[in-house]
């Protein structure tokens, strides 16, 4: 009994040593069984004992994606990843089609539901007029440094979208921003700049259960029944609309070098301009021309948000304090950039968003 008793806890401390490995190996091979052997009395019970705790199949065969715990991180099919950070275990597989994420795996929804517990948001990051996703490459990183998930998307007709561009309605740039709310585990900080303003109103009118908060980033704030045209054209400071060309027949407008310069980029870097000479494209018209249709059981019930920025040549700072005082918000804060806040000084704007999204 007492070599049994030996044998058993060797046995054991074997088991133990294997485990603490992670060995990918079928557990006959652990057990010095030969291949196709059957297994039977205790050889059987640690078979089972080994196969349940190292998360195996019946036949020996790792699950595929399974998940264990090392530390503070994840591992998935065989890669580490680190809570906080951007990655694909967390957001779920990117759509090749519109660039938007598939929903994360529920077996990784706990830890985002940890995150939330400890104050951190998912940021859906929407452009405004003339731009696409990349204009948030420099913000997103600080973000994701401070524990939170950034997801930036691009609008119809904007950057590595493929729709006409005289296509594109208000309605488009609403159904795109829902479409992406609903991919995500759960309620977002929805932030819009500019023209974008617009859009994450009508999403708000739409989609308001996907929403945490609003943010409104030296962006149109709109009264139901009211366009961006018509705003604009309340605007006298605004050099923006000097700067643009009409084309009408391909239901567009064309950005001049003027309006990057000079209304947009004007505290940015030499690099900064010089990249969105390359990258900012037409912006639809249809968008610009439609009233956003808002109501207070839907809309009315998504806090909201402002960053005013009080150099900003796009949207005056004079218009934007006319817009909020008809359309409060529950916190403003205030920078001292132009229109471009997120190329101007994406740490101090990294901070503001991180101290909206802690409310």
């Amino acid at each position: 009994m007492v070599r049994a008793a030996g044998r058993q806890e060797e046995a054991q401390r074997a088991d133990r040593v294997r485990l603490q490995g992670l060995d990918e190996r079928p557990v006959e091979a652990d057990l010095d069984v030969p291949h196709g052997a059957a297994l039977r009395g205790p050889r059987a019970r640690r078979a089972g004992a080994l196969r349940r705790r190292r998360g195996e199949v019946r036949r020996g065969l790792p699950v595929p994606g399974a998940v264990r715990r090392r530390g503070e991180a994840l591992e998935v099919r065989g890669r580490r990843h680190h809570l906080g950070r951007r990655h694909e275990a967390l957001e779920g597989p990117r759509s090749e089609q519109r660039g938007v994420r598939e929903p994360p795996p529920a077996r990784l929804q706990g830890a985002l539901r940890q995150r939330r517990g400890l104050g951190l948001s998912t940021f859906v990051l929407i452009h405004g007029a003339y731009h696409g996703k990349w204009c948030w490459e420099k913000l997103a990183p600080l973000l994701e440094r401070e524990g939170h998930e950034a997801v930036a998307v691009d609008l119809p007709g904007h950057g590595e979208d493929g729709t006409p561009v005289g296509e594109v309605t208000l309605q488009d740039y609403t159904d795109r921003v829902c479409e992406v709310l609903r991919r995500q585990s759960g309620p977002v900080v929805l932030v819009g700049h500019s023209l974008s303003g617009i859009a994450i109103s009508q999403a708000a009118e739409q989609c308001p259960g996907r929403i945490e908060k609003l943010v409104y980033l030296s962006a149109l704030l709109l009264p139901n029944g009211k366009s961006a045209a018509e705003a604009s054209q309340e605007d006298p400071e605004s050099v923006i609309s000097e700067s643009t060309e009409l084309d009408a027949e391909n239901g567009r407008l064309v950005l001049e070098d003027a309006g990057i310069t000079d209304a947009l980029y004007n505290d940015c870097s030499e690099e900064d301009v010089e990249r969105a000479r390359r990258m900012v494209g037409p912006q639809p018209l249809a968008p610009l021309a439609t009233p956003v249709q808002l109501t207070q059981g839907n809309y009315g019930g998504v806090r909201r948000t402002y960053v005013k920025t009080l150099r900003d040549r796009a949207v005056s700072p004079a218009v934007q304090e006319k817009m909020l005082a008809e359309m409060p918000c529950e916190k403003v804060v205030s920078m001292e950039t132009g229109h471009m806040s997120f190329f101007a000084d994406p740490e101090n704007l990294a901070k503001n968003l991180d101290s909206l999204a802690r409310l």
